[in-house]
């Protein structure tokens, strides 16, 4: 580097000897007596006046411009020894010693400083920029505190491309003025005139930021910065967010040199005394109830945005009265006029008098919005007490948190450096997310600083936990880029042979998984590995546990994608899912380890027993996906018995709601149906998050998802339990609901998690991303409007037939990846196989009755009676001929030299669902079966035939199966008929009064009965009594043909809450007719002065919602 670099002093020295010798004269000889002490200074002179006329002038000349071009070398070694880090350095003379420091609020001055040159100018620049400029600002954390600026110059060249500004800049702040955390950025703009040599109009240039670098004016030890530094520049693509105020070390980079003034001493930043902050406590008058009202709004709208001027004066001047409201610390922060040491012991005051926050909420005072180091340190103080699981859980936000240190000696370093001593998890998880933060060069020194420091603390038996993962690591990488050079009809057969050294290699050294340090395995079972069939061919790794009689670990790993924003996806749902916890909500979460070991590399845990929701559609055809019955089916043929399958609705109602809450809060997108997953226990999940925050997947300039989530009629079908709407969707609806509130609450949370992740040069993760999520989250809205909001979501995605086109769409994208050789055998309509040991031996086999089904459409099924050794009592299952069509096409395929009774296979002439043609096959069907009982024992007991006769869901159900019913009665004798109605009619509503305004939320109706018709067109109307001429009255939307409407509308009256105690609250429920009059379906009445409007809430208490009885229309009113 140094050889690149020619000082300004190198330069005059440089100019000296050049002058010298264009005037040298023919000398024999010179004097070797002349004196090395002439006077320097009038040598200098007459060589600038060419007045050197003898041989020994002329070489005490040369001497003297020697010496300075000496001098000039001692000074460019020297600042580039004060810059960088290096092992060598300059002797320093005898001087007499300085004074030990002096206080920079002694200082008077103002700040300032001079740019001398810019070295090291890319070719390009010179070529493509007439003219450079410096713009120079001072930094607080994101606030710029002053600006200065250099004059436009061009570069010049002596022995290497330079700008040569030689200028002070004066910045306008006090130095007694500057907080300590103060950073100067210093940014080199090229400026760029027309090309066509016409002057613009108006005539303003254009200037690009070509590079920029940064730097604390103050060190860790509180010492200001002094004398000449070379900074080395960063490009102008590295995001300046993105890491510490710092320069750059690298060889070629652009350098500028920067001189700051120089003193005497020391220039310390001074520290605050104990004493100082004991006696701020001042003396609280009583607060007006106003303003704490304000200050709550404030606090309600947004609690982490920039508070305007008349909101800090509200915070400042009431600070002391909030101290006991951990989440309003920020917002006073925020209020702070400076952060100049005369105002500190105000505001170290307000830290030992607040409130301590709790762990989560802490982490807020981490943001760059926040740089103090005592702020900081107070909030590491409260963060010590986490346990280690949250630990783990808030870990990459704490990682990022070191970004925005000013210095590598910072609280947040020590403090993750102390827990990972007392935990392995959180020192594993610590050291790959530090591994992916080195890809950042603004943090890759502080990066591997602390990596080294964590190797070095956590002892021998770590470093080799972690160098082996890597070698293990870098086996399946170099495994991963080979199989995609190779032809697709040799991949598996050089994937297995490769596992098979990679299996070798573990069995001899075994290693722990990047997912977790408890998963350590010994091998790997190659026979299981495979590799998936998309764009970067991950591949598909099954270990071998070391547990003794423990399953199978299934992975994936992937090279080429970036698997850190699942990361943070995965890490949003799981904390999401814990808050729902925490308040009494299981929604059956289910989540899965992922780990991004390097750029575009990582391993993902695979969720076994799960079937991706294309698979379960395409069972049912190409079409599958606009079809209702796919995904009740499936639950039924992996849980059959009523129990085990309503279990699994359950499951499927409850992750449904979860994630259809956390996919349209996190912005989910490129929802197909193979990026949807489900469990044989009915546990719904979102796999592949690499589009999220809005950024949505386009097919042809067209926005793939264009529903808030998914949500489709063969989900809400398993909800309701058939095609009627039921009370099951209300309250799908109201989890939905609930859970989106929730985290409505904790919205600080993920702002602040957002927040801390938008310098993590994760794509997508950007300011607008914290902007997307606020949104999202309806910051200033009530709960009631909250919940309006998300029932129009619901019918909006549930409405939206694009998802299932979208789903059509990718199943035909997905056409040749279809069929897996593995379950060739397996019949369509049982998941897995039985055998005689599981089952019990079938003893005889008879066909006892052909029945006729309607359900999905009509059809033909015969009753078979299996008598099996271990059972006393017959039992009966339920086959149609297509499924013993299946297991004699099977049969033969696993027995070619067998000889069966055959099936017919040909399609028969004319009608084939009629009853002579299902009597005709019930007759083969009948000598099939006694054949197969006849033949050999590996044929009649095969596993086959036990799976064949497994009983099933609807085997159990008896004559009526799950998935089909009989035919219906004619729709005449219906209405002839009794109708019997089960349970009362009731209504559901919540009431809340705020901002002057009672707000009613209708939610639900159930058990609607309507005289005329099957199931009424509902709506509600309301008033509020007294009202003679009805100018109160509102109404609901109408929900058609439903006896469980849910209506989730917000009826708004504005009235002074002594009016509305006043008042009779009137709820009817109406069956709306185009033709004839209204029907009349039932009324309660609610005294409104009895209700506690004051307080909000849509849960089941009776302080916020009645739940009331909605009378017949022969039948008086009563409420619950």
């Amino acid at each position: 580097m140094l050889s690149n670099i020619e000082i300004i002093e190198i330069i005059h020295a440089v100019e000296g000897i050049k002058q010298v010798c264009s005037q040298a004269v023919e000398v024999s000889s010179l004097d070797s007596d002349f004196s090395a002490k002439q006077d320097v200074e009038e040598i200098r002179a007459q060589v600038r006046r060419g007045s050197i006329l003898n041989c020994e002038r002329f070489a005490e000349a040369v001497l003297c411009a020697l010496l300075q071009l000496q001098s000039a070398l001692r000074t460019l070694i020297s600042i580039y020894c004060c810059s960088f880090s290096v092992n060598f350095g300059l002797p320093v003379p005898d001087t007499q010693p300085k004074k030990e420091y002096r206080l920079v609020t002694s200082s008077e001055d103002t700040f300032l400083f001079s740019i001398s040159t810019v070295h090291q100018l890319k070719s390009q620049w010179v070529a493509e920029y007439d003219h450079f400029q410096v713009s120079c600002e001072l930094r607080y954390g994101a606030d710029v505190m002053s600006v200065g600026e250099t004059r436009k110059l061009s570069a010049s060249r002596n022995f290497f491309d330079l700008v040569v500004f030689e200028e002070w800049v004066e910045m306008k702040k006090f130095m007694k003025l500057l907080p300590r955390e103060t950073c100067l950025y210093i940014m080199l703009y090229g400026i760029e005139v027309n090309q066509d040599g016409r002057a613009p109009e108006p005539p303003k240039p254009e200037r690009s930021l070509l590079a920029w670098c940064g730097l604390p004016l103050f060190n860790s030890h509180r010492q200001m910065v002094q004398g000449s530094r070379f900074l080395g520049l960063w490009s102008a693509e590295v995001d300046q967010k993105s890491g510490p105020a710092q320069s750059n070390d690298a060889f070629s980079c652009p350098i500028v040199r920067v001189q700051f003034p120089e003193f005497d001493c020391a220039v310390s930043f001074p520290e605050v005394r104990k004493d100082d902050i004991e006696t701020r406590k001042p003396r609280l008058p009583c607060l007006d109830s106003v303003v704490i009202q304000d200050i709550l709004d404030v606090l309600e709208k947004d609690p982490l945005s920039v508070p305007t001027t008349e909101e800090r004066r509200y915070f400042w001047d009431n600070r002391h009265y909030i101290v006991e409201v951990p989440q309003l610390l920020p917002k006073v922060l925020l209020s702070v006029q400076a952060w100049s040491w005369v105002h500190l012991p105000d505001i170290y005051f307000l830290l030992t008098q607040w409130k301590p926050a709790s762990p989560i909420h802490a982490l807020t005072l981490l943001l760059p919005l926040f740089p103090d180091t005592e702020v900081r340190k107070a909030a590491v103080k409260w963060i010590k007490n986490i346990g280690s699981d949250e630990l783990c859980d808030h870990l990459p936000q704490l990682v990022q948190a070191l970004r925005f240190e000013t210095w590598e000696d910072s609280p947040v370093a020590w403090f993750l450096l102390e827990r990972s001593l007392t935990s392995v998890r959180v020192a594993h998880q610590m050291y790959w997310l530090l591994k992916q933060n080195m890809e950042n060069p603004l943090t890759l020194r502080r990066m591997k600083l602390m990596v080294r420091m964590l190797l070095v603390i956590t002892g021998r038996a770590f470093r080799a936990i972690v160098e082996r993962q890597e070698e293990h690591l870098n086996d399946l990488c170099i495994i991963a880029e080979t199989i995609k050079d190779t032809r697709e009809s040799l991949r598996i057969e050089k994937l297995l042979q490769e596992l098979e050294i990679v299996h070798s290699s573990l069995e001899e050294s075994r290693t722990c998984l990047p997912l977790n340090p408890a998963m350590e395995v010994c091998g790997v079972d190659v026979k299981s590995c495979s590799y998936f069939t998309s764009n970067t061919l991950p591949l598909k790794i099954v270990y071998r546990s070391t547990e003794t009689a423990a399953k199978l670990l299934q992975t994936i790993y992937k090279v080429g994608d970036d698997l850190r924003q699942d990361m943070l996806t995965l890490q949003m749902i799981r904390i999401m899912d814990k808050f729902w916890l925490k308040e009494g909500l299981d929604l059956k979460i289910i989540t899965f380890a992922c780990v991004a070991t390097g750029s575009r590399k990582g391993m993902v845990e695979m969720v076994t027993e799960a079937e991706t929701l294309r698979k379960i559609q395409t069972e049912h055809g190409l079409t599958g996906s606009f079809k209702d019955r796919p995904i009740s089916e499936w639950l039924q043929k992996h849980n059959t018995s009523e129990l085990e399958y309503q279990q699994a609705v359950e499951n499927f109602t409850l992750s449904c709601a979860g994630y259809c809450v956390a996919t349209y809060v996190l912005g989910i997108c490129d929802r197909h149906n193979d990026n949807i997953m489900l469990k044989t226990s009915g546990h719904m999940f979102h796999i592949d998050f690499g589009k999220f925050l809005g950024d949505s997947q386009m097919f042809v300039n067209i926005r793939r998802d264009r529903a808030p989530f998914v949500l489709t009629p063969d989900m809400v079908y398993v909800i309701n339990g058939g095609e009627k709407p039921t009370k099951r969707f209300q309250t799908f609806i109201d989890l939905c609901c609930r859970a989106f509130n929730i985290v409505r609450q904790n919205s600080n949370i993920f702002v602040t998690l957002f927040q801390l992740m938008t310098a993590s040069s994760i794509p997508g993760v950007t300011s607008d991303a914290v902007g997307f999520i606020q949104k999202s989250l309806l910051l200033g809205s009530s709960e009631i409007e909250a919940t309006a909001h998300f029932t129009r979501l619901i019918e909006e995605s549930l409405s939206s037939r694009f998802t299932q086109f979208n789903f059509f769409i990718h199943n035909i994208a997905q056409l040749r990846f279809t069929g897996d050789h593995n379950d060739g055998l397996l019949l369509s309509f049982v998941p897995r196989t039985f055998t005689q040991e599981t089952d019990g031996r079938i003893i005889s086999l008879g066909v006892v009755d052909c029945q006729k089904r309607y359900e999905p459409e009509k059809h033909y099924t015969y009753v078979v009676r299996v008598i099996r050794e271990c059972q006393t009592r017959s039992m009966s299952v339920f086959r149609t001929f297509a499924e013993f069509l299946e297991l004699y096409q099977k049969l033969v395929r696993v027995f070619p030299l067998a000889k069966f009774c055959p099936l017919s296979r040909g399609s028969i002439v004319g009608r084939s669902n009629t009853r002579e043609v299902a009597l005709k096959r019930k007759v083969e069907v009948e000598h099939f079966l006694r054949y197969l009982m006849t033949m050999a024992e590996e044929v009649s007991h095969c596993s086959l035939v036990y799976t064949f006769f497994h009983p099933l869901l609807r085997d159990q159900e008896g004559m009526t199966m799950a998935t089909c019913k009989r035919k219906s009665v004619p729709q005449q004798q219906v209405q002839n008929a009794t109708v019997i109605r089960k349970g009362t009619s009731r209504i559901k509503l919540s009431m809340h009064y705020k901002g002057g305004n009672l707000l009613i939320m209708v939610m639900h109706a159930e058990n609607l009965f309507c005289e005329r018709k099957e199931a009424p067109d509902a709506y509600v109307k309301t008033y509020l009594h007294k009202d003679v001429d009805k100018s109160t009255k509102k109404k609901t939307k109408v929900v058609s043909r439903n006896s469980h409407p849910s209506f989730m509308e917000l009826l708004v009256y504005e009235y002074p809450l002594e009016v509305v105690r006043e008042k009779l609250l009137e709820v009817s429920v109406w069956d709306y007719d185009r033709v004839q009059e209204n029907e009349f379906l039932g009324a309660t009445a609610i005294d409104l002065w009895k209700m506690n409007l004051t307080r909000e809430t849509v849960s089941r208490t009776q302080r916020s919602f009645a739940r009331v009885r909605v009378a017949s229309s022969c039948r008086c009113t009563t409420m619950v």
